[in-house]
């Protein structure tokens, strides 16, 4: 077993745990001094008389447009394809190992092709590499 990884591990769902936990706090705490400070004194009183109601259009309107951001992020900005490009550049098993799942299949598959006389020496040493 490994202790360091684990701990890492752990440290980091423990991170990840407190920031969701934190987040409507912290968006509490940010509709509040809006609200107090803009809202109240400006034309927009007449939009939002009550806290409630602010916080739930606030709400509506940020779920809309985060989904909005994503959208173009993902099918309208080139951002998200090299995002990818870097992601399946970095990850070993997309680029030079095998899954250890499937190294049995790669390894029936590559002396099948030898007995078919295909050279198989790349995904060969692809199979070492893995098995390391």
């Amino acid at each position: 077993m490994n202790w360091r990884r684990l701990t890492r591990r752990g440290l980091y769902y423990v991170m990840i745990g407190l920031s969701l936990g934190s987040l409507p706090f912290t968006l509490f705490g940010f509709a509040t001094i809006i609200y107090n400070n803009i809202i109240l004194n400006t034309v927009f009183f007449q939009f939002f008389p009550s806290f409630p109601i602010f916080v739930t259009c606030s709400a509506i309107f940020l779920i809309l447009l985060s989904g909005f951001l994503g959208y173009s992020f993902r099918k309208l900005s080139s951002f998200y394809a090299a995002q990818r490009e870097i992601d399946t550049e970095t990850d070993p098993y997309a680029t030079v190992k095998l899954p250890p799942i499937s190294a049995k299949m790669w390894k029936i598959l590559i002396e099948l092709a030898e007995k078919h006389g295909i050279d198989c020496q790349e995904q060969k040493r692809i199979l070492e590499i893995s098995r390391k």
